[in-house]
C-alpha cells in the first residue's frame, strides 16, 4: 500500500476513533450525572423515610417500622434499609434476597456506627462500586419536642422530658448502583461495536479501492525487484489496460531475452565451478586425511616416548632388583596411573586357592594415595575371570554394559565412578596369579592398542617382581637351613 493510501485509512480511522472515544466520554459524563442526581435523590428520599419513621421510633414500634421498610423496598433501587435508635442500635430491617446489607459483610442486627454531631437536614453518604448507603438521623416533630410522650405505661417516661437538640433514631438506606452501571456498560459497548464496525468497513473499502488501481503498478515493480534479486523467471501481468499494460509487455519481452543470455553464461559457469569443486573436494580430503594420520602419529609417538620412559625407570627399580615385592607393586602402579592418565592403578593378586582376589595395592592419583583390601569372590563373577584366562589384555570401553565386566556395575564400578577399565592378567609360568587394573574416571574412554600393550608390560613387570620376590624368599630359606645344618 502506498503513501497515499496509507494516509486515507490512517485518516479515516483517526476521524472514526475520536468519534467513539467522544461518544464514550459522553456516556462517562451522563453515567457520573446519573450518579450525582440519584445521590441527591437518595439523600431526599432517605430524609422523608425518616419523617415517616418517626412515630414508630417514638412508640418503638417494631412491627410498624417493618411495614415502613417494606413500603420503602417497593422502590426498584433500594435493595436493604435499617432502622435505629438514637445509640444506633437496629430497631426494625429489612432488605432484598438477592443483595447484603453492604459490602463489608456487616450482619442485620449490626449498630449502626452514628457517632458525631447531627443537625436538622444532615444526611451522610458511603458509597462503593456497586452500591450507595445514606445514613440520615430521626427528628422528633415540633409539637412533640421540648415535652414527654405519656403512653400511660410508665409514670417514670411521662415526667423525663425529651431533647430536641439531638436525633431520636437513624434511618439506613442502601440503594443499588446496578442499573445506572449496567445502562452505562451497554451504552459504552453499543458504541464501541459501532465504531469497530464502522472502522472496520472504512479501512476494507478504502483497501479494495487502492488494490484496484495500484495492483498493476505494484505487480511490475515486484516483478522488477524479484529479477534484481535473482529470480529470472518472474514475470509482470500483463492484464492491465493502457500505458501500464503496454509498459509490462515490453518488460516481459526483455525479460525473456535476458533469461536466454544468462542461461548461457550460467551454464559454463556451472560447469567450471564443479569442475573445480570436485577437485577442490578431493583435495582437501586428502590434506585431511594426511593431518589425521599425521596427528594420530604424533599422539601415538608421545604415548610411546612416555610408557617407554615408565618402562625403562621401572627396569632399574632397586625394589623390583632386590624382590622387595611391595615397594615394586607401589612404584609399578603409580608408574601406570601417571603415564596411562587413569584415576586408579591397582594389582589384585589371587588367594592360594584362587577362589577370591584380594587387591594388594591401589594407587589413587588425585589423592596421591595408597591402600588395599578389597576383594572378591572369583564364583561371583565367572564371565569376568573367564575373560582374564582367555586374553593378554581385557581393554572395557563401556563396563557398565559389557557382559564381562557387567557384574561389577553396581557393587565397584558405579560407587567409585569408574567409566572404563583396562586390565592384564599377572601371569607366572602358564598360571594366572592375578590382574593389573587400570580404571579411568570421567567421560568413557577408548583404549589405544599402545595402552593395550603398555598395560600387558605392566603385568609382566609384576610377574618379574613376584619371581624376584620369590626368588629373594628361597635364599633367605636356604640361608637359615645352612645355618640349622
Amino acid at each position: 500500500m502506498g503513501l497515499k493510501s496509507r494516509s486515507i485509512a490512517l485518516c479515516t480511522l483517526l476521524s472514526l476513533s475520536t468519534v467513539a472515544v467522544l461518544s464514550t466520554a459522553l456516556i462517562w459524563l451522563n453515567y457520573r450525572d446519573s450518579i450525582r442526581t440519584m445521590r441527591e435523590d437518595a439523600i431526599a428520599d432517605t430524609q422523608v423515610f425518616s419523617y415517616a419513621a418517626e412515630p414508630g421510633v417514638l412508640l418503638h414500634d417494631a412491627n410498624a417500622l417493618e411495614h415502613i421498610i417494606e413500603a420503602v423496598l417497593q422502590e426498584d433501587a433500594v435493595c436493604g434499609a435499617r432502622i435505629a435508635d438514637a445509640t444506633g442500635n437496629v430497631i426494625a430491617c429489612h432488605c432484598k434476597p438477592l443483595y447484603d446489607w453492604d459490602e463489608t459483610g456487616e450482619s442485620k442486627r449490626s449498630t449502626l456506627a452514628v457517632g458525631g454531631e447531627w443537625k436538622p437536614g444532615d444526611a451522610r453518604v458511603a458509597m462503593t462500586a456497586t452500591q450507595l448507603a445514606v445514613l440520615a438521623p430521626i427528628w422528633p416533630k415540633q409539637e412533640t419536642a421540648g415535652k414527654g410522650i405519656d403512653l400511660g405505661l410508665l409514670q417514670a417516661d411521662a415526667d423525663a422530658p425529651t431533647r430536641s437538640d439531638r436525633p431520636i433514631g437513624f434511618v439506613a438506606v442502601t440503594y443499588t448502583l446496578d442499573v445506572i452501571r449496567a445502562e452505562f456498560i451497554a451504552r459504552v459497548l453499543s458504541v464501541l461495536a459501532v465504531a469497530f464496525v464502522v472502522v472496520t468497513l472504512a479501512i476494507l473499502v478504502a483497501i479494495f479501492a487502492v488494490r484496484q488501481l495500484l495492483d498493476p503498478l505494484r505487480n511490475l515493480v515486484a516483478t522488477v525487484n524479484a529479477i534484481a534479486r535473482g529470480d529470472r523467471s518472474r514475470r509482470a501481468k500483463e492484464e492491465a489496460i493502457g500505458e501500464i499494460g503496454d509498459l509490462a509487455r515490453s518488460f516481459n519481452v526483455m525479460a525473456d531475452r535476458l533469461q536466454e543470455s544468462h542461461n548461457s553464461i550460467e551454464q559454463q559457469v556451472a560447469d567450471r565451478t564443479a569442475e573445480l569443486q570436485a577437485r577442490k573436494r578431493e583435495l582437501e580430503k586428502q590434506i585431511s586425511e594426511r593431518e589425521q594420520a599425521e596427528g594420530a602419529l604424533r599422539v601415538t609417538e608421545g604415548r610411546l616416548r612416555k610408557q617407554n620412559e615408565a618402562l625403562v625407570q621401572l627396569s632399574r627399580s632397586k625394589a623390583l632388583g632386590r624382590g622387595a615385592f611391595a615397594a615394586a607393586a607401589r612404584e609399578i602402579t603409580e608408574a601406570a596411573a601417571r603415564t596411562l592418565d587413569v584415576e586408579r592403578a591397582s594389582i589384585w593378586l589371587y588367594d592360594d586357592g584362587r577362589t577370591r582376589i584380594r587387591c594388594f595395592d591401589l594407587f589413587e592419583q588425585s589423592r596421591n594415595r595408597h591402600s588395599d583390601g578389597l576383594e572378591f569372590q572369583a564364583e561371583s563373577y565367572p564371565s569376568y575371570f573367564q575373560a582374564i584366562e582367555q586374553n593378554r589384555t581385557l581393554a572395557v570401553h563401556d563396563p557398565h554394559h559389557d557382559p564381562r565386566t557387567s557384574a561389577f556395575s553396581e557393587t565397584y564400578l558405579t560407587p567409585l565412578g569408574i567409566s572404563s577399565m583396562l586390565h592384564a592378567p599377572i601371569r607366572l609360568g602358564d598360571r594366572i596369579v592375578g590382574v593389573v587394573c587400570s580404571g579411568h574416571v570421567g567421560p568413557t574412554r577408548r583404549w589405544a592398542l599402545e595402552e593395550e600393550h603398555f598395560a600387558g608390560s605392566m603385568a609382566d613387570l609384576v610377574s618379574l617382581a613376584l619371581e624376584a620376590a620369590e626368588r629373594r624368599r628361597a635364599a633367605v630359606e636356604l640361608r637359615r637351613a645352612k645355618k640349622a645344618a
